[in-house]
């Protein structure tokens, strides 16, 4: 999930998916 915190933070506003 903290890999994904930049890209999902762009996308759903969320950082944990």
């Amino acid at each position: 999930p903290l890999k994904a915190t930049h890209a999902v933070k762009g996308v759903t506003g969320h950082e944990q998916l």
